[in-house]
């Protein structure tokens, strides 16, 4: 999330984004003594979501993107960005069955 704001959405794709698998509220948390005193969220939040087996056996890869307090999201291929990250689009995890 830019700017430290909240993660208020989490979503994950077992098709390259064709369609989305939402997580629900109570399973996204963040860090222990978050907000900060100026009222960020930086660090990672942990999340958790169960889907179909079936429907995770044929995926080729899994993905997820967050949404942010402002409605920022991921993109879905890297973008460059001026503080060099580049840790900015969906995280993509491969399936090697």
């Amino acid at each position: 999330s830019g700017g430290g704001r909240k993660i208020i959405r989490v979503e994950v794709t077992l098709d390259g984004g064709q369609s989305w698998h939402l997580v629900e509220d109570g399973n996204v948390t963040h860090p222990p003594n978050t907000p900060t005193a100026a009222g960020k969220y930086w660090g990672w939040c942990m999340w958790t979501i169960t889907v179909p087996t079936a429907d995770l056996l044929k995926a080729e890869n899994v993905a997820c993107r967050a949404w942010d307090a402002a409605m920022n999201t991921q993109p879905k291929e890297l973008t460059w960005n001026v503080m060099g990250m580049l840790n900015n689009p969906w995280f993509t995890a491969a399936s090697h069955a």
